[in-house]
C-alpha cells in the first residue's frame, strides 16, 4: 500500500487551489508594482508619512519599494503568511483525517507500523510544500525580474527570500501534526493548530508595533525570516535557523511519541 501515493492525491484539489493562490498573489501584488512604477519614489513619501501601526500591517517597515525587491519584500509577509497556513492545515488534517474520513479501521489493518504511516505521511506533506515552495520561487523570479534594472540576475535573492518561507513551512508543518497527535479531538486539530499561527503572527505584529520587544521574536516563527533583514544582509541570521530545526525536531518527535500512544477512533 503506497500511503505517500495516495495521500498526494487525496490532498491533490487543494494544492492546485493553494498553487493558483501563490501565483496569483505574487502576479497581482507585482503587477501593482509596474503601474507605480514612475511614481515609486512619492509612495515611499506617502509611506513614510503613515502611522507606524499602518505601516506593520501593510508589511512595508523600512522597505525601500522604488525596488523590485523592496516592493516584493512588502508582498512578502502576506505570502509567508498564506504558506505557513497551507503548512499548519496540511499538517493537521494529514494527521487526523483518518479519524475524520472514519478511514483509520482501513488504514490499520494492513501490516503496517504506525510509524511507517506518520513517516509517509510527513514525506507526502513535504512534497506538497516543497513543489508549493518552487512554485512561489518560479512565480516571484518571474514576476520580479522583468523590472531588474541591474546587470545581475536576482536570482539569489529571490533563492533566499523562498528558501525562508520553505522554513516557514516546515516550522508550521511540524506544529499542526504535532497538534494533531496530541489532541484527541481530530476535528479540533486545524482550528488549533490555526491559533498557534494567529498567535505567533499578532506577537509579531505587536512587537512591531511597540519595537521595544526584540526578546520575543525568538518565540514567533514570523520573525525569523524578515524581508528587511534578508535584504539587507542577503542571508537569515543562523541562530534562528538553529532555532527553526530545533521548533521542527522537537514538534516532529512529539508527533511521533504521541501518535504511537493516540487512541485512535474508527
Amino acid at each position: 500500500m503506497n500511503i505517500i501515493k495516495r495521500e498526494l492525491n487525496a490532498h491533490r484539489k487543494s494544492f492546485i487551489i493553494w498553487s493558483i493562490g501563490v501565483f496569483v498573489l505574487i502576479s497581482t501584488g507585482m503587477s501593482k508594482y509596474a503601474g507605480m512604477e514612475n511614481s515609486t519614489q512619492s509612495m515611499n513619501q506617502v509611506i513614510e508619512s503613515l502611522p507606524r501601526i499602518i505601516k506593520v500591517i501593510l508589511g512595508t517597515g523600512s522597505l525601500n519599494i522604488t525596488t523590485p525587491l523592496g516592493y516584493y519584500g512588502m508582498l512578502y509577509l502576506y505570502l509567508s503568511v498564506m504558506l505557513s497556513v497551507h503548512a499548519a492545515m496540511l499538517g493537521a488534517t494529514i494527521v487526523s483525517k483518518e479519524e475524520r474520513d472514519k478511514t483509520a479501521e482501513f488504514l490499520f489493518s494492513k501490516p503496517i507500523t504506525r510509524t511507517y504511516v506518520m513517516t509517509s505521511k510527513l514525506i507526502a506533506s513535504s512534497i506538497q510544500m516543497i513543489l508549493l515552495n518552487i512554485i512561489s520561487f518560479i512565480s516571484s523570479f518571474l514576476f520580479i525580474e522583468p523590472y531588474n534594472n541591474e546587470t545581475q540576475s536576482l536570482g539569489s535573492e529571490v533563492f533566499t527570500f523562498t528558501a525562508g518561507l520553505l522554513l516557514l513551512q516546515f516550522i508550521f508543518l511540524s506544529i499542526g501534526t504535532s497538534t494533531a497527535a496530541i489532541n484527541k479531538k481530530s476535528k479540533a486539530a486545524p482550528s488549533i493548530a490555526a491559533g498557534i499561527l494567529l498567535f505567533c503572527f499578532f506577537l509579531s505584529v505587536f512587537i512591531d508595533i511597540t519595537g521595544k520587544l526584540d526578546f520575543f521574536r525568538y518565540f514567533t516563527p514570523f520573525k525569523y525570516v524578515v524581508a528587511e533583514e534578508i535584504l539587507n544582509t542577503g542571508r537569515i541570521d543562523t541562530i534562528y535557523v538553529i532555532l527553526s530545526v530545533v521548533i521542527m525536531v522537537l514538534m516532529t518527535s512529539m508527533t511521533y511519541v504521541f501518535y504511537q500512544r493516540r487512541d485512535i477512533n474508527t
